[in-house]
């Protein structure tokens, strides 16, 4: 790719992003050529007819003028990491090439002991085993898919959002990713898909491509990606901060700390009450109401979707179906109350936050103490 003269670019379409919140409409496009190299084309105004009708994984002759060629400055936005990157707003040339080849995209994969080293916000080439069948997260604003990836004995969710969440995955299927994202929100930190991050599904091994020799099937027990939590505090601390809360309210204050013990198992009333989910079912939420004890005491807390979802492997909908099928058949209710329960008995480190809850009248309200589990750590088994 030049930047004077005309580029007779041929390249494989390899991945499409349309931002929804970008103040012009604007098209993305990720091709690769036959040596493997990726470049971002951002097509906005005239251009975008040019490439309405362009398919996933077709190959396209086109011609790039080399004033369209420009240094890239957009890698925070695609991800696809180049010297180059196309901008083009006017009509050009692009047609289904005569040419024929398999991708060969070239990676710049992160080793996975190094992956908690990265900065928030930076891109990073990655494989990995797929653990579980993915689940979709229904609170999303926008389509996201939630893939619980491996290698060796570590493993790390990723969230493929938009396009990406339409992906076909099952589990033990071998999934290559081409520029996924490090996010950070409330103590996590994720690995999200962007406009363009290339998705490889069970590739055959090719130069480049050995690692997936090393991905291993063992069951991996350490996450990768780790945040500094807040202190570690004791049941009998919590529930002195609570009091002391209390004595203030009406207060907004609130404090963030780790509690590590176990959760209260569920017992035959979690078929004879409702299922413990909020909200519609468009955008209904686990939140589960038990106790936690540790070595000083036990509480009250309230378990929100995340944290239920490491603990149940089950979503929403999912933790409600296990409910019907017991409500329906009582025959089943020791098997589905056992599989709910596994990592209950683990000790189990997660992330809490105690805050004032106050409701009623302003001359008689009442204040009430509650304590949200927010985030799970650790599960030690």
């Amino acid at each position: 790719m030049k930047r004077s003269g005309k580029n007779n670019y041929v390249g494989m379409l390899a991945a499409i992003g349309m931002p929804t919140t970008w103040q012009e409409e604007t098209l993305l496009l990720r091709f690769v050529e036959e040596n493997g190299v990726s470049t971002a084309f951002t097509i906005t105004k005239g251009a975008l007819q040019s490439f309405k009708a362009v398919e996933l994984w077709r190959i396209y002759d086109i011609e790039v003028p080399g004033s369209c060629v420009k240094i890239c400055k957009n890698q925070d936005r695609t991800g696809v990491l180049n010297t180059f990157e196309v901008r083009v707003a006017f009509h050009m040339k692009c047609n289904i090439s005569n040419e024929a080849w398999p991708l060969r995209a070239v990676y710049n994969f992160v080793d996975w002991e190094h992956l908690n080293q990265k900065q928030v916000n930076t891109y990073v080439d990655l494989v990995g085993r797929v653990l579980s069948s993915p689940t979709l997260d229904q609170n999303s604003s926008l389509p996201k898919k939630l893939v619980q990836l491996g290698f060796k004995n570590m493993h790390q969710t990723v969230a493929l959002l938009g396009k990406h969440s339409s992906q076909s995955l099952k589990t033990d299927d071998i999934l290559v990713l081409g520029g996924v994202k490090i996010k950070e929100w409330q103590h996590e930190r994720t690995l999200e898909s962007s406009f363009l991050t290339l998705l490889e599904v069970n590739p055959a091994s090719r130069n480049g491509l050995h690692i997936i020799h090393d991905i291993g099937t063992e069951e991996p027990k350490r996450k990768v990606l780790r945040v500094t939590l807040p202190d570690a505090a004791r049941v009998s601390d919590v529930k002195a901060w609570a009091e002391n809360l209390l004595q203030k309210a009406p207060t907004e204050d609130w404090k963030e700390f780790t509690l590590t013990g176990k959760f209260a198992p569920l017992t035959a009333k979690f078929f004879e009450e409702d299922p413990p989910i909020v909200g519609d079912d468009t955008k209904a939420k686990m939140c589960w109401r038990t106790t936690f004890q540790d070595e000083s005491g036990c509480c009250d807390v309230k378990v929100w979707d995340k944290p239920c979802y490491n603990l149940f492997g089950l979503t929403a909908s999912g933790l409600r179906a296990k409910w019907e099928e017991g409500l329906e058949d009582p025959a089943k209710r020791n098997d589905i109350l056992l599989e709910l329960n596994g990592p209950m008995e683990n000790s189990i480190r997660c992330l809490c936050k105690l805050s004032v809850w106050s409701y009623g009248a302003a001359n008689a309200a009442q204040h009430l103490s509650q304590i949200n589990v927010n985030l799970i750590d650790e599960i030690v088994e």
